[in-house]
């Protein structure tokens, strides 16, 4: 459900509410190698499978003009059976000769993300420039995780702002993205240990914070007619700075170190670090 209201030539208010409802659910699973594995199932509320269901809320604003267009929206969602697979301790099948599908849960549970956009885009004949801001949490809750109380996942970030801005001169079309998120949090396997699994553990004492994401990419584009259609050709540079960007790091297990002490081994899976291209579109009308 949709409202608009039209306040003035170019002011109006809005607001949305939505109720969704997933029964086809996909479920990652990563095994003690680092590798996810992704797989779709049928949900099955008697067999502890529950249908995923959300209710949306959104109230907001907005301005728009020849040259500038302003909007602001205020959201929250409300998550009912969240699924999460994973192992309650740090490589349970280490030195175990047990099935490896012996040591995985699966948990259930609720959740709700809560935040702010806003959003500026400036136009003028040659240019465009636009600016984006979110201020958001993510919060979920699993009965039999970290003692019941709620955590946010890695997929929170609290701030992300994203400015874009594009320029015509003659046929050449510059354009140039810069992107930032804040850091979010992980669950540190090493931290984990002795805790006495991750049902047991406290959500704060086994978490890091992956580093915060950062790109500028920049691109040039040559436009010209082909057959009476527009084509264009032109080159980027993704991540000019060439900033580390780390996503996710994985723990992929232990290998014994002397008589008691046991090393882990962890992977960084990070993002395009200085990327160059070169591109080609054709466009019909």
């Amino acid at each position: 459900m949709r409202l608009h209201y039209l306040i003035h030539q170019n002011w109006k208010l809005k607001a949305a509410y939505s109720k969704n409802i997933q029964a086809v659910r996909e479920l990652t699973v990563e095994n003690r190698f680092g590798r996810e594995v992704e797989f779709l199932a049928l949900s099955q509320p008697d067999a502890g499978y529950p249908v995923l269901k959300s209710d949306k809320y959104m109230i907001g604003a907005g301005f728009t003009s020849d040259k500038l267009i302003l909007a602001g929206e205020l959201y929250y969602k409300k998550t009912n059976g969240l699924i999460s697979v994973r192992a309650p301790r740090p490589d349970p099948s280490f030195m175990d000769a047990t099935s490896p599908s012996e040591f995985y849960r699966l948990y259930t549970g609720d959740g709700w993300t809560a935040g702010f956009d806003l959003i500026a885009i400036y136009k003028l004949k040659k240019s465009e420039t636009s600016i984006s801001y979110t201020l958001s949490k993510i919060s979920q809750q699993f009965d039999q995780l970290f003692n019941g109380e709620e955590f946010s996942p890695t997929e929170d970030r609290r701030h992300q702002v994203k400015i874009t801005s594009q320029y015509r001169i003659g046929p050449f079309i510059a354009s140039g993205l810069i992107n930032y998120k804040t850091e979010a949090s992980y669950i540190r396997l090493v931290r984990l240990e002795g805790q006495g699994g991750i049902d047991m553990a406290t959500h704060e004492t086994v978490t890091a914070d992956l580093p915060a994401y950062f790109s500028l990419d920049l691109a040039l584009d040559y436009s010209f007619r082909i057959a009476k259609q527009t084509a264009l050709i032109g080159a980027s540079i993704i991540n000019v700075t060439d900033h580390k960007n780390i996503n996710d790091i994985q723990h992929v297990g232990r290998i014994p170190r002397g008589a008691e002490n046991q090393l882990f081994l962890t992977n960084e899976t990070e993002l395009l670090g200085r990327t160059f291209n070169v591109h080609f579109r054709y466009l019909i009308d």
